[in-house]
């Protein structure tokens, strides 16, 4: 029996041109059904497993063939698969029955559209409801309900991943303060004497670590200067990585300098960096 799927399908091959070029085999091509359906859909007839001539193009290797055709041996050949029929047209309908009919197993397709199978009598089971039509006054009301749930189930899962990315959004801001508080660049010393667990969480501590490290220094260098108006040296900006050593190169130069100048460095002022 034909089962159809309308709507997306997890699982479902969509491009099937381009998986029919990467998987089939040339024994697809010795059958006589590929050889009715390329003749019927193609207006082709087949030299060899890797040329077709067709009317409207000549002699064409067998990836040039149409989508639809493509299609249908996919579906005629891999039963462990399945593909998307909507890359077929109506002339294909025909033959996705007879081939359902010809199969020793059920033969399932996905559709993203209402197919029309003809005026005929034929048995298909819609796999959305698990009803099984005869006809396409049976099949027309459920298709189309199908499809209409498949958009409604569509805009669903949108809003699902607009609500996913702000309750993301408010779970990263919740991470990023916990993190700031944990990775404090004064709590380094402390930070440096845990034990880990596995070598990738030491990887993220370091990560992160570094991180905010990185964003403590751009800010002092962007807003703090090193050195006081009175020192030598003066408005000396530089990253706080180095505060310590640096402040106590200035240190010493203003003191250095109340041993060599009269009466200490010029203007008599006092050296305020000095540690005592």
């Amino acid at each position: 029996m034909l089962n159809i799927y309308f709507g997306d399908m997890e699982g479902a091959i969509y491009n099937t041109s381009v998986y029919f070029d990467n998987t089939y085999l040339n024994s697809w091509l010795d059958d006589k059904m590929a050889a009715d359906i390329i003749r019927s859909i193609d207006k082709g007839e087949i030299l060899s497993a890797y040329a077709v001539d067709t009317e409207a193009l000549g002699v064409i290797p067998v990836t040039k063939i149409s989508g639809g055709t493509k299609t249908l041996l996919l579906i005629r050949n891999d039963h462990t698969r399945v593909f998307n029929a909507s890359t077929c047209g109506d002339n294909c309908a025909k033959w996705i029955l007879e081939i359902a009919k010809a199969a020793d197993d059920d033969i399932t397709i996905n559709l993203h559209h209402v197919m029309d199978f003809g005026s005929g009598e034929f048995d298909i089971r819609i796999l959305n409801t698990g009803d099984i039509v005869h006809n396409m006054v049976d099949l027309l009301p459920i298709a189309v309900n199908a499809l209409k749930d498949g958009v409604a189930d569509e805009k669903h899962t949108s809003e699902e991943k607009r609500y996913t990315v702000a309750e993301a959004a408010k779970n990263m801001h919740e991470a990023y303060l916990k993190c700031k508080f944990a990775f404090e660049p004064r709590l380094s010393l402390i930070n440096d004497q845990v034990s880990f667990d596995n070598e990738e969480e030491e990887f993220f501590y370091r990560t992160v670590s570094d991180f905010f490290i990185q964003r403590r220094q751009r800010d002092v260098t962007k807003h703090q200067s090193y050195g006081k108006k009175d020192g030598i040296f003066a408005d000396v900006s530089v990253d706080e990585k180095e505060d310590s050593h640096w402040q106590t190169f200035l240190d010493g130069l203003n003191g250095f300098s109340d041993d060599f100048m009269e009466d200490g460095r010029y203007g008599n002022v006092k050296c305020e960096n000095r540690r005592e």
